[in-house]
């Protein structure tokens, strides 16, 4: 088995921050006393054009536990650098 796994680190961030505010609000406001917090959102990077032959990678952006997500603590999973440093400047630039 091969694990060619590469993983950073961003703080301050939540991974509700990555999704549509309003989708957030509609589940919330239907939750009596509770709230949705999302803690795993996985990705595929692929070919645009599909064929048998086309390859992909599985980027996860999680939180490891509670701890990280009171820490507003988010981890990045990709499996090259040149996709890792492209999920990395995208969660950059919502920070700005």
């Amino acid at each position: 088995m091969e694990w060619k796994c590469l993983q950073a680190i961003t703080k301050g961030l939540s991974l509700n921050d990555l999704l549509n505010q309003d989708l957030i609000d509609n589940i919330n406001e239907n939750l009596d006393g509770k709230c949705v917090e999302a803690i795993t959102i996985q990705l595929r990077v692929r070919d645009e054009k599909l064929s048998k032959d086309s390859e992909y990678e599985i980027i996860s952006i999680a939180n490891r536990n509670s701890k990280d997500t009171l820490l507003k603590q988010v981890i990045v999973d990709a499996d090259t650098n040149e996709t890792l440093n492209i999920f990395i400047d995208a969660i950059n630039k919502l920070e700005e």
